[in-house]
């Protein structure tokens, strides 16, 4: 088949011959990790170019497969055209199933059928001269997602569409590919590694930017919704899903304030670049990238979603008044500035499995699993139970039993199955769900269990309250599997377990008899020899109503400290960083501890938002994340905190702070493949929702206990 041209007269004629002949040069549509959503591109990728309500006569729009060599690896041009000099700014690439002529002409091939391909649009005249101006700050983005060959797509390409595409796929989009002092307009590149969990994540992260903007029409999506095909004991599930439209809409207003000038000499743009201040690179996906003054719009969004706060409230508010300049051409809009640029969606459900449990109600736990899909142990009394959800928020997964309380954790062990406890009134149970039925194993001695952890050996620990027992079972444990009780813990709650890459258990307690912190260090890499009472890790100023561990990758535990001061002055609440060595040979048989309070700093304010910390998470690049179940006065609005390694704040005094409608009430907390983090919302036993901070954190390998059993724990995929 010869190489074409494409017009506006004759799209329509062209896309269905090409469509044909693609079907028959057997380019399919890939099917992609559970819960990917599936994006319709095939023989012809049509759209218009807006600048605000401007059409974008002559800019330059570039299709791009993405780079496989690493986080924002360069991609390849599979070909290039011009927006029209028309009402719409019309633009247009055509599938051919012979090679093209090159990336220079607007025909393309797909390399393979689950390709992912984006759009770069930068330049033109976005004032309605006729093409007479360039204004080479206006740069443009759009996810499209796998090269297929099942339809046509069309695009309305403007800021809304930039900002969904640089937030969704922020850890993978380099802004600066040459690395060099300064910035190069339109030059963007997004890539991942070409590992499997790697591919996995940039997939999910396409696959979620039409949950942010309906992209043939270019507007900010307020509400959609996503039912159950198929899965096991789901009955009708159906979930909402929400994300937040008026923040997505300010931050292209703010976007178009220097996209609808002549020229990017404008001072809305200077304002914008010099306020959208660059990350700490080491707080990123690419740590070894130069983040110099941005010199176009993705540029400052991508500025804008990997540092939220802009550096300081100034920088936040100056870039919020820049909106009322552009005219503010998508509505609705915020009508004050927030405290952060992050874009939370919610996922919701008021539906029953087919055993009677809330597919999602109060939920306390979350994880994920190796292809991002989120388990959620649902704390509803009687009606708990566990659920999966997709990482585009559709039901996939309900648990064959109606639990009672489940409140101690979820999970994952390296064989997929999932964990969950109870700590229910006369249950006496842990459960094993392997994604159809779930196996009950029973607690001596009617205990009832709470925290739950995996290793990287297969397997599982969990603590009782009652028999006062940290115990282990195997991956592979029955109905008739008996737990092997490996050391003592105290008469509290075991809210939380840890296991760290030498097979050391930590168990985290607090309620009235105290807070305690215990260690229990193996002899043998996945054996069972524990010490019988465990090595206690007391530093009673540093913590207090201790609730969430994790461990990141230097061998450091850090805790979520639900209740008291620790050592900061004027705190409501704290972190603590747990810094702890073993022998010099492995496995550890004895630890050395450092205690260092996270906001040791901190005179008169709670640092990062920290208030009633709950669970705690570490993402790919070290980063501390926290879910807080408390405001913080004179604040009404829940916050996540997060953290450098180091223990400097990156959220703002508050927190990243969300609506009542968003944040409420926050405990669990886990990080995905694509670098998104999952709270859960317990302020309320009716909460029926769970929340997702797009793109927000580096992406981390999951689940746990395969990055424990590969050395990668708290690294990135």
């Amino acid at each position: 088949m010869r190489t074409l041209a494409l017009s506006p007269q004759n799209i329509l004629a062209l896309s269905l011959a090409l469509a044909s002949a693609a079907i028959l040069s057997g380019c399919s549509t890939m099917t992609t990790t559970a819960g990917t959503n599936p994006v319709i591109s095939g023989s012809s990728i049509n759209g218009k170019l807006h600048g605000g309500n401007q059409p974008v006569a002559g800019a330059t729009v570039k299709l791009y497969a993405v780079g496989n060599t690493g986080y924002g690896s360069a991609g390849t041009l599979l070909a290039t055209t011009t927006s029209a000099n028309d009402a719409s700014g019309s633009f247009a690439f055509a599938q051919v199933t012979t090679a093209p002529s090159g990336p220079s002409g607007n025909t393309y091939i797909c390399p393979t059928s689950d390709t992912l391909l984006y759009i770069i649009a930068d330049g033109g005249d976005t004032v309605g001269g006729g093409g007479s101006n360039n204004n080479q700050a206006a740069a443009f983005l759009a996810g499209i997602g796998p090269c297929g060959s099942d339809g046509n797509l069309f695009i309305d390409l403007n800021e809304v569409t930039t900002v969904a595409s640089v937030f969704a796929l922020a850890q993978y989009l380099n802004p600066n590919p040459a690395n060099g002092s300064t910035l190069v307009a339109g030059s963007e590149n997004i890539g991942s590694p070409n590992t499997t969990q790697a591919l996995t994540g940039i997939k999910n992260a396409f696959a979620t930017v039409p949950n942010l903007v309906t992209q043939s029409t270019g507007t900010a999506i307020t509400s959609t919704t996503s039912a159950i095909t198929s899965g096991t004991n789901m009955g009708s599930v159906t979930v909402t899903i929400t994300p937040e439209a008026a923040k997505i809409n300010t931050i292209a207003n703010i976007l178009a304030s220097c996209v609808n000038n002549a020229s990017n000499s404008a001072s809305n743009c200077s304002s914008l670049f010099a306020n959208a201040a660059p990350p700490t690179a080491s707080t990123t996906s690419q740590p070894a990238v130069t983040f110099n003054t941005a010199v176009d719009t993705i540029q400052a969004a991508y500025y804008m979603a990997t540092n939220p706060t802009n550096g300081s409230p100034t920088g936040l508010t100056t870039l919020f008044g820049l909106q009322a300049g552009a005219g503010a051409p998508f509505q609705s809009a915020l009508n004050s500035a927030p405290s952060d640029w992050t874009i939370g969606v919610t996922y919701a459900s008021n539906d029953n499995c087919t055993a009677g449990n809330n597919f999602l109600r109060y939920v306390y736990a979350l994880s994920v699993d190796a292809s991002g899909n989120v388990w959620m142990a649902n704390g509803n009394g009687a009606t708990s139970g566990l659920s999966e959800i997709s990482p585009i928020g559709k039901p996939l997964n309900c648990s064959d039993v109606a639990y009672s309380t489940v409140r101690g954790g979820a999970a994952i062990d390296t064989a997929g199955n999932i964990w969950t406890t109870s700590n229910g009134t006369g249950v006496s149970a842990i459960y094993k769900y392997n994604g159809s039925t779930t196996t009950t194993v029973t607690v001596p001695s009617s205990g009832h269990s709470y925290g739950v952890a995996a290793d990287g050996s297969s397997n599982i620990f969990f603590a009782d309250p009652v028999n006062l027992q940290l115990f282990e079972l195997p991956s592979t444990a029955t109905s008739a599997t008996v737990p092997t009780a490996i050391g003592a813990v105290a008469s509290n709650s075991p809210y939380n377990i840890a296991v760290d890459t030498h097979g050391t258990v930590v168990v985290a307690q607090s309620g009235s008899n105290g807070n305690t912190i215990t260690a229990y260090p193996t002899s043998t890499v996945g054996g069972t020899a524990y010490p019988t009472t465990g090595i206690s890790l007391t530093q009673a100023s540093y913590y207090a109503g201790v609730y969430g561990l994790a461990f990141d990758a230097s061998g450091r535990f850090w805790i979520g400290n639900s209740a008291g001061t620790g050592t900061a002055p004027g705190n409501t609440t704290s972190a603590t960083q747990i810094t702890y060595t073993g022998n010099s040979g492995d496995p550890q048989t004895s630890i050395n501890v450092t205690f260092a309070p996270l906001n040791a700093t901190q005179t008169t304010s709670n640092a990062g938002g920290l208030s009633t910390g709950r669970w705690v998470g570490v993402d790919g690049a070290g980063n501390v994340w926290i879910a807080n179940d408390a405001t913080i006065t004179p604040q009404t609005m829940y916050g996540v905190s997060e953290f450098t390694s180091g223990g400097t704040a990156l959220s703002p005094t508050y927190g990243y702070q969300k609506a009542a409608t968003v944040f409420a009430g926050l405990r669990g907390l886990a990080i995905d493949p694509s670098g998104n983090v999952w709270v859960s919302n317990t302020a309320s036993t009716t909460n029926n929702w769970i929340t997702e901070m797009i793109g927000a954190a580096v992406p981390v390998v999951t689940p746990i206990s395969s990055a424990l059993a590969n050395g990668t724990l708290a690294t990135k995929p």
